[in-house]
């Protein structure tokens, strides 16, 4: 009879139960070392040393890699729906006019609003502004 296969999660809980230290608990105390070593070399300034801080920096990324099979559920446990669409926006065509702009595409509607007139006669009067 084979024996069940237990997922790295169950296995850090079941340890816990049993009075022994969980491997999240020796990875995240792991991470906060190397992390606390870094801050105190990069609190020296000019004086610390750049290749300590990135060597204590990458075992702290390192430990938290470990670790965070334990901490978090795996991305192919969420469902993703995903739909892509893919649409084309064609630009009208170049007219000659407003008017022949606002004839093809402007609409006639009862919800169309015609302000034309009330646009050319801002920018008449900025026109007039500018001359002033």
């Amino acid at each position: 009879m084979k024996p069940k296969k237990i997922s790295k999660r169950a296995a850090g809980k079941r340890l816990n139960k049993q009075g022994r230290l969980a491997p999240l608990e020796v990875f995240q105390r792991r991470m906060e070392y190397y992390d606390k070593l870094a801050q105190d070399e990069m609190a020296l300034g000019e004086l610390g040393s750049r290749e300590k801080i990135g060597e204590y920096l990458k075992l702290a990324q390192e430990a938290g890699e470990a670790q965070a099979p334990y901490r978090h559920a795996r991305l192919q446990a969420a469902e993703l729906n995903i739909n892509t669409v893919t649409k084309v926006i064609r630009a009208p065509a170049q007219s000659a006019s407003n008017d022949e702009w606002l004839s093809k595409y402007g609409g006639t509607g009862e919800n169309t609003v015609d302000r034309t007139a009330e646009f050319l006669e801002q920018i008449n009067r900025l026109q007039d502004k500018k001359l002033n």
